[in-house]
Parts: C-alpha cells; structure tokens; sequence
C-alpha cells in the first residue's frame, strides 16, 4: 500500500490546501467511522446524489443493495463517480460571523463502479458490512444469505485510487482586530451516540439482549 496517494486535479484541496490529507491510513479511519456515503453521477442530463450504507475492504468501498436497483443500474452505465463522507466534529464560534466555522473530517474519492459477481466474495463483502458495526452478529446469530438471495443482490465496488480527505479541527480563527469584542469564543464538540435498543414486538420474549448490542450503546454513551 502507497504511503500517499497521488493528488489529481479532482482531489487535489484548493482552498484551505493545508487541511488536505493524502495519506490512505487517515483516509481508511475516516471511512471506517462513517456509516453511510453519498454517490454522485449524471443521469438524463442532470446530477444525481444517493446516500447509502457502505463498507471498505482494503483499497476499496462497496455497497449492495437489489440488482434491480434503478440506482445500481445507474452506477455501472458510469465511467466515473464521485463518492464523499462527511463526519461533523463540533461547531466553532469565532468573534465574528465570518470566521464561525465547523470541526469535520471529510473524503471525496473518485472511481469507475464495478460489479462483484463471485458468490464467495459477495459474502464476505456482506459479512465485513455486518460486522463493520454489529461484530458478532453475523456469526453468531442471523441466517446467511441463501445463493438465492446472493443472486437478487448486487454489490458494487470502487476504488480508493484517486481520493484524499479534508480536515479542521481545533479553535476558532478569530479576528484580532475584533480582539476588543467581549464574546466567547472556541469549539463545541460534537458527539453521535446509539441508545439502548428496542425490542421489535415480535420478537421472542425469551431471547435475550446479545451482549454486542450491550456492549455497542453501553461503550459510546460513556465516550
């Protein structure tokens, strides 16, 4: 794996340019705490946008979802799309109202969509999904997907290639010919936490919480 990827005029950071990151280590951790991307593409003579779930294997990001997708039928008439995730870290109060800003960790990649066809790959790939946020689940308690249900479910796949992040963190750049204004100024953090779950009604009564969920709202809500 490179060191860095190599900026293009597509990821190359303009404004800003010192918040841009191009090392893959910080690009991974970033998608790897995200939980949904967005996928932009041209269709019928306008831009398109589509959040959806997501999950990165080495050097690339996959989704799934039904191969009679409008949205993945879309995605493979591409020669290029561009995929971003955003996680927002707190908002930043300068002295003034231009200087006000927010803290965020961000990706933009660019990559040409291919198909994954190998049964064998696509449940491994729908097993990394599961377990991006639910480890244990997919082992321990879930039905597998049947190779019937393999074939009614597509899953695509984009390279890391041609990607870089953005980041701000830290305080306020505040004016200082503005010093004399009594205000206060810094950063507010911001913090997404899961709550305890919610039993479906049907449910058995006699199955118990699974110690991962336990253990998923348990562990943020004291973070």
């Amino acid at each position: 794996m490179p060191e860095h990827n190599s900026p293009g005029p597509l990821t190359t950071i303009s404004r800003h340019a010192h918040r841009g990151v191009y090392d893959p280590e910080t690009i991974y951790a970033i998608l790897d705490e995200a939980i949904e991307v967005t996928i932009a593409y041209a269709a019928y003579g306008t831009a398109m946008a589509i959040p959806t779930g997501f999950v990165r294997m080495d050097d690339k990001v996959y989704i799934h979802a039904s191969v009679k997708s409008h949205f993945i039928q879309q995605l493979l008439r591409q020669e290029k799309v561009c995929l971003t995730v955003s996680l927002l870290d707190g908002m930043v109060l300068a002295n003034t109202a231009f200087n006000h800003s927010f803290n965020y960790r961000s990706v933009v990649a660019f990559s040409k969509p291919f198909e994954v066809e190998d049964p064998d790959q696509k449940m491994e790939i729908l097993k990394a999904f599961t377990d991006k946020l639910l480890p244990g689940r997919w082992e321990d308690d879930i039905k597998k997907p049947t190779p019937e249900e393999l074939k009614i479910t597509a899953v695509l796949g984009f390279s890391l290639e041609e990607a870089s992040a953005k980041i701000r963190q830290g305080a306020a750049g505040n004016n200082q010919q503005e010093a004399y204004r009594k205000v206060w100024t810094g950063y507010i953090p911001l913090k997404r936490n899961w709550g305890a779950p919610v039993k479906n009604a049907d449910t058995d009564p006699l199955v118990e919480e699974p110690a991962y969920l336990a253990g998923l709202y348990a562990e943020q809500t004291q973070s």
